[in-house]
C-alpha cells in the first residue's frame, strides 16, 4: 500500500474544482473525462454525478447510459463507462443535456471541447473545459401536472417539452392537471440523510427533489408525515394537497435502522434487569449459621 500526502491526493483537478466550488448553488457537475476525482470534488463541497462507486443502483446506471450518451446501462465501478483511456473515451459521445439537466447538473468538465447545442463555454482551467449546462433544472421545484410513468420513462421524460412542469407518477399517486409552469422550492438544510426545503404553492403541487428515491426516506410536510413518492422513474416526490406556503422535511430512516435502535434498547433494558435481579439475590441470600 502506497500512502500519499493530502495535497498530493487533491492535486488532479484542484483548480478546476475550486473554481466550481465559487459558483452559487445546490448544483451537480457531470464529467465525460473523470476530470474532478471524487476526493478533490468531496474536499470543495461538489456534488457529481458522475464517479468511482462499486455499488450502486440499476436505474441510476440506467439512467446515466442515457444522460451520458454512452449508451450500455450494464454494471461498472466507474459511471461513466471508459471503453479506454477516460480523458479521450467520451470525446464523440452527445450527452443527454435535458437528462442530465434534470439531475441538477448545472456544469459539465471535460478534457476535450464540447460543441453541443446547450452547452455554454465558461472556462478553460488547464487541460479542463468548463461547460454550463442551460438546461439545468434546480435540486428541487414543485410541479402541477402529472402523466402515469411508462415502460420507457426514459423516452418519455426526453419526449416532454417542458420535462419541469410535468411528473411522472407510479401507482395510486394523487394525479393532477393545472396546466402551468412548475414554481420554486428552497433547499434551507442539506445532509446525506436530513433535507430541509421551503415552498409556497397555490394549489395542489408535487415537490420533486432532484435526489435519488430509496426505500427508507421519510419526509414532513408542515408537521404531518406523508410518504416519499419514487417520481420521473428515479427521483423523491412529495405530494403538496393544499396551497400555501410549506415546510418540508426529509430524513433517511429505513426499518432496519429503526427495529435496531429497538433492539438495542431491549437488549440494555433485559440486562439492567438480569443485574438487578442477580444484586436483588446477593443482597437477601441467607447466611450460613
Amino acid at each position: 500500500m502506497k500512502f500519499i500526502s493530502r495535497d498530493t491526493a487533491l492535486a488532479p483537478g484542484r483548480e478546476a474544482a475550486a473554481a466550481l466550488a465559487e459558483q452559487p448553488g445546490p448544483f451537480r457537475v457531470y464529467s465525460p473525462s473523470y476530470s474532478l476525482p471524487m476526493q478533490t470534488a468531496a474536499a470543495f463541497n461538489l456534488h457529481l454525478a458522475d464517479g468511482v462507486e462499486p455499488v450502486h443502483l440499476a436505474v441510476v446506471d440506467q439512467f446515466m447510459a442515457r444522460a451520458g450518451g454512452y449508451g450500455d446501462p450494464g454494471f461498472s465501478v466507474t459511471i461513466p463507462h471508459f471503453d479506454g483511456p477516460p480523458e479521450s473515451a467520451l470525446r464523440d459521445v452527445q450527452p443527454s443535456l435535458k437528462l442530465l439537466g434534470l439531475l441538477n447538473v448545472k456544469y459539465l468538465a471535460a478534457e476535450f471541447p464540447m460543441a453541443w447545442e446547450g452547452l455554454a463555454a465558461e472556462a478553460q482551467i488547464g487541460r479542463t473545459f468548463i461547460y454550463r449546462n442551460r438546461l439545468a433544472l434546480p435540486r428541487a421545484w414543485v410541479a402541477y401536472q402529472t402523466q402515469p410513468v411508462q415502460s420507457d420513462w426514459l423516452g418519455q421524460l426526453e419526449s416532454l417539452p417542458d420535462v419541469q412542469a410535468v411528473v411522472l407518477t407510479e401507482g395510486d399517486a394523487p394525479t393532477l392537471n393545472t396546466p402551468r409552469p412548475a414554481s420554486a422550492a428552497e433547499v434551507t438544510h442539506f445532509a446525506p440523510d436530513r433535507i430541509r426545503l421551503a415552498a409556497a404553492t397555490d394549489g395542489p403541487g408535487w415537490l420533486v427533489l432532484s435526489e435519488i428515491w430509496y426505500p427508507g426516506w421519510t419526509a414532513v410536510v408542515d408537521g404531518a408525515p406523508v410518504p416519499v413518492a419514487r417520481v420521473d422513474g428515479l427521483l423523491r416526490g412529495v405530494y403538496l394537497p393544499n396551497a400555501g406556503a410549506h415546510n418540508i422535511s426529509l430524513e433517511y430512516r429505513p426499518a432496519s435502522v429503526i427495529w435496531g435502535g429497538r433492539l438495542a434498547w431491549a437488549t440494555l433494558l433485559a440486562i439492567v434487569a438480569a443485574a438487578g435481579i442477580w444484586a436483588a439475590r446477593a443482597t437477601f441470600r441467607p447466611k450460613n449459621p
